[in-house]
């Protein structure tokens, strides 16, 4: 178990101002024998999304990152799946168009945003400490959202292990297990799936022959080969496909639902990718990364009629005013 530190307060901020809070921990390689913990060092690239959506490439922020750094060259104008690596160079990270901070000897980092309640979604990339490695990304980071539901203050944590980064954005489970010392007792995670499909003219409806992906932690980075065929097929999150190579793999755990739309399984605690694939979608994939305790978890899976992947989230209690945002 990790050994991190506890959170000071955050201290009052002016209306004006938003404070974003960097929290680096984790083991840069989950294989060797480092110490794991707070992370000093880490860099954290901000990009604005400005234009993502825009059918107009130069009007898109996001894509003139991915550029710059080379995602490009693998296909990426917009966002990455979890988990996955994009190489660089530190030449071109110096180039790129992004706001850059870097964690200090206690692995965090606090950065001020003017508040603009219209103001853009942001990407957050994780460089890995171990080299010009862009070691995962999170997007559809709301500022003016988020702030206003957080007294203009947002924690960031900054997940790094085994080569790759995970970026969770307000709470983390997974550091308040390491803070509290909480260690897992074994017992497998019983993880639900639910495969919906909806459309404009039937109610919503069960959906079956939904593939489930689960690939445990160690295997992110060998996944994300796979699928990418080392760089021949797109890691842009829109339109990513699997091929039967990449689902050939022992480690690759695959569940299909039923007649009533669901599956089930057992997996031992820890991280995992999470991923939906349908072949009535031509091996499309959505995921997700998530840290399985013991206990019960359920993930929907939500198609629309016509073929598109099908977006997956983790079902989490009615009262949480975000619980069904896609």
């Amino acid at each position: 178990m990790c050994d991190v530190t506890p959170l000071d307060e955050e201290t009052e901020s002016d209306d004006d101002t938003v404070t974003v809070r960097f929290v680096a921990y984790g083991d840069v390689d989950g294989e060797d024998d480092l110490v794991c913990g707070m992370l000093p060092g880490v860099h954290i690239a901000i990009i604005s999304e400005e234009g993502a959506y825009s059918a107009f490439e130069e009007e898109n922020r996001l894509l003139k990152w991915w550029t710059a750094v080379g995602g490009d060259e693998l296909g990426i104008k917009t966002f990455i799946p979890p988990g996955a690596r994009v190489p660089t160079t530190a030449q071109r990270l110096s180039a790129a168009p992004a706001q850059f901070v870097t964690t200090g000897s206690d692995g965090i980092a606090e950065v001020s945003f003017a508040y603009d309640r219209e103001s853009p979604r942001y990407s957050l990339c994780a460089i890995s400490l171990a080299g010009d490695l862009i070691a995962g990304c999170s997007h559809n980071l709301s500022l003016g959202y988020l702030s206003r539901r957080s007294n203009y203050h947002i924690t960031v944590y900054v997940y790094l292990v085994h080569g790759h980064a995970v970026i969770e954005t307000g709470s983390s489970d997974r550091y308040q297990r390491f803070l509290d010392g909480t260690r897992s007792t074994g017992t497998p995670a019983t993880v639900t799936f639910e495969a919906i499909l909806g459309d404009d003219i039937e109610p919503d409806r069960p959906y079956d022959n939904v593939v489930m992906i689960v690939v445990d932690d160690a295997h992110v980075n060998a996944w994300w080969a796979a699928v990418s065929n080392n760089g021949a097929n797109k890691l842009e999150s829109d339109i990513l496909w699997v091929g039967s190579e990449a689902l050939a793999y022992d480690w690759v755990h695959m569940i299909t639902t039923g007649s009533d739309g669901t599956a089930q399984t057992a997996v031992p605690p820890g991280d995992y990718l999470i991923c939906s694939i349908t072949t009535h979608s031509g091996g499309r994939l959505r995921c997700l990364y998530e840290y399985l305790v013991s206990g019960d978890h359920t993930f929907e899976a939500y198609f629309w009629a016509g073929g598109n992947a099908g977006n997956i989230r983790k079902s989490v209690r009615l009262e949480d005013p975000v619980a069904f945002l896609w």
